[in-house]
C-alpha cells in the first residue's frame, strides 16, 4: 500500500487565469474515506476501500441537494506518496463551490501550489509528462480541446509508449519509427490549439462581407449598412469550428477610393492578406460586376495560386432561380448563400473547414501537444533511426509516461 501523507489538506495545482480546468489536489491520512463518502460515481457504483494508484472516476461531490458539477477523481503518486487529484470544469465559481465543498467534507484548503510569478513548480513532484498534461489542460480553450488532450495524455500515449517500447525491445526499427512519424505529422495542427486560424473577408464594396460575418460569430459585430464604404477599418470577431478557434476579419470594400480614410481601410485589407490562412471572396450574386471572376482590381492575382481564395456568391434570397439551386445539390464553383436568412452558410463552414485541413485526430499515436512533447519525440525518432535500443529505452522511461488508466465501476 502507497504511503500517504498525515495532515489532511487539500491545494490547487492550477491557477486563477483562463483555462478549461481546474485541478485540486487532495493529500492526507484520510484524504480517501472522506473523498470516498462524498463522491458519487455517475453509475452509482462505491468506490473501493483502497484506491489503486493510477485509478479514475467520474462523477461528482453533491450537496445537500443532490446538485453539483461532473468531475474526474483520480488516485495518483508522486515521491511514493498516494494522493487524490480532482479535475473539473474551469471557473471562478465553480472553483468556489468545489472548495467550499471539500470544506464540507472535512478537507480544509491550504495555498496553492503556484508561485507568485504565476507559474506553478511541478519539477519536484511531478513527471516531465505529467507537467506538460497539466499546463495544457489549464490552457485548452474549449471543452473539445479539453477532451482531446486528456485522452491523448490518458489513452493515445500511454498505448502508443506502450507499443513503441515494445517494438524496439523486438527490433522493430521500421514500425517503431512509423509511430513517431506519425505522431510528429501531426504537430503543426495541435499548435493550433491556442493559436487560431485567421481568415479575412473580402470583396467588393456592398457584397455583404459584414452581413457574413455577423451571421458566422452570432451577432450584429460589424455595421451593416447599404451605403457603400461603410466598413473602412478591420473588424474581426472570433468563431469555433469543431473547437478549432477561427479568427475572421471584415475588410474594407475593394475599389478605387477617394475617400482617404477609405482608402486607408482597403491598403489595411491589403496588406492582411498575405498573413491569414484563408481568404473569403464575397460577391453578390444579384450583381455580374461584383463576381469575383469579372472584377478587374489586383486582388486576385495577389493571392497566389497556393493558397486560392473561397468563392462565396451572397444575396441568393434576392433571386428566386438561384435561390431554387441553393436548395438542392450545389455543385458549383463558388459557395451559394445568404448571410441575411443563413441558406447556405453551412455549406459555407464545411468548406472553410476543409480548405484549413480541419480533421479528427487518430487514434493510438502519441500526438505531441506541446513544443516540450515535440522535442522528445524528435530526440527518440534520431535514437530510433540509429537503432540505439538502450539510448531510446532510456529516454523513453525518463519521459514518465504513465500505463493506461483502470476504469473501476
Amino acid at each position: 500500500m502507497i504511503p500517504i501523507e498525515s495532515r489532511v489538506h487539500a491545494r490547487w495545482l492550477t491557477g486563477k487565469g483562463p483555462g478549461a480546468l481546474s485541478v485540486l489536489k487532495v493529500s492526507g491520512k484520510t484524504a480517501w474515506s472522506l473523498l470516498r463518502a462524498g463522491f458519487r460515481s455517475v453509475t452509482n457504483a462505491s468506490l473501493p476501500e483502497i484506491p489503486a494508484c493510477g485509478s479514475a472516476w467520474l462523477g461528482a461531490f453533491p450537496d445537500s441537494r443532490g446538485r453539483g458539477d461532473q468531475v474526474l477523481l483520480l488516485w495518483r503518486e508522486s515521491g511514493g506518496v498516494g494522493y487524490a487529484e480532482i479535475q473539473s470544469h474551469h471557473g471562478v465559481l465553480a472553483d468556489k463551490v468545489l472548495a467550499n465543498r471539500m470544506v464540507t467534507l472535512g478537507i480544509p484548503l491550504g495555498d496553492s501550489e503556484f508561485l507568485r510569478n504565476g507559474e506553478t513548480d511541478f519539477a519536484s513532484s511531478r513527471t516531465l509528462f505529467e507537467r506538460e498534461k497539466l499546463f495544457t489542460l489549464a490552457h485548452c480553450p474549449n471543452r473539445i480541446w479539453l477532451e482531446r488532450v486528456f485522452c491523448w495524455s490518458e489513452h493515445d500515449w500511454p498505448k502508443a509508449i506502450s507499443s513503441i517500447r515494445s517494438l524496439i525491445v523486438s527490433g522493430d526499427w521500421n514500425k517503431a519509427k512509423e509511430l513517431v512519424i506519425g505522431g510528429l505529422s501531426l504537430a503543426p495542427l495541435t499548435t493550433r490549439m491556442v493559436r487560431p486560424f485567421e481568415i479575412l473577408i473580402a470583396g467588393p464594396p456592398n457584397a455583404g462581407k459584414s452581413s457574413l460575418l455577423n451571421r458566422l460569430v452570432g451577432f450584429d459585430r460589424a455595421i451593416v449598412s447599404p451605403i457603400a464604404g461603410t466598413t473602412r477599418d478591420l473588424v474581426t470577431g472570433q468563431i469555433s469550428l469543431g473547437g478549432w478557434l477561427v479568427n475572421l476579419t471584415d475588410s474594407a470594400g475593394l475599389r478605387v477610393a477617394e475617400d482617404p480614410l477609405e482608402a486607408q481601410g482597403i491598403q489595411k485589407a491589403m496588406g492582411q492578406r498575405e498573413r491569414v490562412d484563408l481568404v473569403i471572396w464575397v460577391s453578390d450574386v444579384t450583381s455580374q460586376t461584383n463576381s469575383g471572376e469579372s472584377l478587374d482590381f489586383p486582388w486576385k492575382d495577389g493571392i497566389g495560386r497556393s493558397n486560392p481564395p473561397l468563392l462565396v456568391q451572397n444575396k441568393v434570397d434576392m433571386v428566386p432561380e438561384v435561390l431554387n439551386v441553393v436548395s438542392g445539390e450545389s455543385h458549383q464553383a463558388s459557395i451559394l448563400l445568404s448571410a441575411k436568412s443563413g441558406l447556405g452558410v453551412d455549406r459555407l463552414l464545411e468548406a472553410i473547414g476543409q480548405k484549413l485541413g480541419l480533421c479528427e485526430f487518430p487514434k493510438g499515436l502519441p500526438i505531441p501537444f506541446t513544443s516540450c512533447l515535440i522535442g522528445c519525440l524528435d530526440a527518440l525518432l534520431d535514437l530510433i533511426k540509429r537503432e540505439m535500443s538502450s539510448e531510446a529505452l532510456q529516454l523513453i522511461n525518463g519521459w514518465g509516461v504513465p500505463s493506461l488508466l483502470k476504469e473501476n465501476e
